[in-house]
């Protein structure tokens, strides 16, 4: 193997919500609010190190990984897509990925 790039998936999920409690104090009523975030870990890109770092073959390697974290980090805005769309009925808010 010449070249691996790896990556961790991850995601962060936060819950939250508002309660209302009744005037009397005996009924409470949580409105829950859950956020997840898919994303990656920052890549790693490894090339031989039989590879000299200026040489053609080491450019050559370098730049096909380099290639597999932009196929990666592209598909990342796809599944964020694909999740928020099988949760029919729930509010989507549109978020840009960096």
């Amino acid at each position: 193997m010449m070249g691996l790039t790896s990556s961790t998936t991850r995601a962060e999920i936060v819950i939250d919500g508002a309660a209302l409690v009744d005037v009397i104090g005996k009924r409470e009523c949580l409105a829950p609010r859950i956020t997840v975030e898919p994303g990656y870990r920052p890549f790693e890109v490894h090339v031989a190190r039989e590879l000299p770092p200026a040489s053609c073959s080491y450019r050559q390697v370098f730049a096909d990984e380099m290639g597999h974290v932009k196929v990666d980090a592209d598909s990342l805005p796809v599944i964020d897509e694909r999740v928020r769309a099988a949760r029919p009925g729930r509010r989507h808010v549109a978020r840009q990925h960096q």
